[in-house]
């Protein structure tokens, strides 16, 4: 599920260490297992009208994914699904099984959600059940919370799911995002640039210097910051104190003061702008 709420299916094919990503396929609100191993063969006979070998598919435990896989066995005998094989050399190698106990058929996020939630309210359940605990009427169900070893076993078990929980979180929807990949990338490219030289180049680009213009005075832009970064930058380019009128003809270039002249005029020579 991404973002937007929108059930995908992700395929990827790996070759040597390689992995590439194949496909991202919509797949509607059916996640039965015949639902699944219908959109599986859909990837399927892309990936083989598209030139590629495929011999072996790799899916998660879920229930409905094993039944796919099953499904699939019968009508892909030549594929090889290699889950269940794992397992067995798994078996084979260790001697057990290694797996996370399945419950019941909640997921471990709704889980932790749901205990993190009876814990926000720890205090007023027990008073719930101290003040109407004896009456006829009370559901059974609710008599652990009267019950001191189910509210720290609720905080074990919340302690063991919340990290599982923060995992998928993130995996799903929180940090997965191109924007958040994007922003990231930007923000390690933009720590190593020489930030007010740059700036300083993009206010002097006759196409950007409106843009320029709009940003908020910070150590790096704005009005009142561009006109002494010129001048530093002036005299380290030319080793000298003696900087001239280049604070005052930023200023007016700024305040779109310094020329009535449009970079549109020059169109794709914009060196001649400065020339001329």
């Amino acid at each position: 599920m991404n973002i937007s709420k929108e059930h995908n299916l992700g395929v990827q094919l790996t070759l040597f260490g390689v992995i590439l990503t194949f496909a991202l396929t919509p797949v509607g609100d059916r996640h039965d297992g015949l639902a699944v191993a219908d959109n599986i063969e859909k990837v399927i006979r892309q990936g083989l009208d598209e030139g590629w070998n495929i011999g072996a598919i790799i899916t998660d435990n879920a229930g409905q994914c094993g039944r796919a896989r099953r499904i699939l066995a019968l009508r892909w005998p030549q594929l090889v699904f290699w889950l269940q094989r794992v397992r067995r050399l798994m078996k084979r190698f260790y001697g057990n099984t290694l797996g996370l106990r399945t419950l019941c058929a909640t997921r471990w996020n709704s889980m932790q959600g749901c205990f993190a939630s009876l814990l926000r309210v720890k205090t007023a359940l027990p008073m719930l059940h101290h003040q109407y605990g004896m009456d006829s009427d009370f559901p059974l169900s609710l008599r652990c919370l009267g019950d001191v070893d189910f509210w720290t076993s609720l905080t074990s078990a919340e302690n063991v799911i919340a990290p599982l929980s923060y995992a998928s979180y993130r995996l799903q929807r929180d940090e997965n995002t191109v924007g958040d990949v994007l922003v990231k990338c930007v923000e390690e490219r933009w720590r190593q640039c020489e930030q007010p030289l740059f700036m300083l180049g993009f206010a002097l680009h006759p196409a950007y210097a409106d843009h320029a213009r709009a940003l908020p005075t910070t150590k790096v832009s704005g009005l009142g910051r561009l006109p002494s970064i010129a001048a530093y930058y002036y005299r380290r380019l030319f080793s000298t104190e003696d900087v001239g009128v280049i604070r005052s003809d930023m200023l007016d270039w700024m305040e779109g003061k310094f020329t009535r002249t449009k970079a549109s005029e020059f169109k794709s020579s914009l060196w001649k702008y400065w020339r001329w």
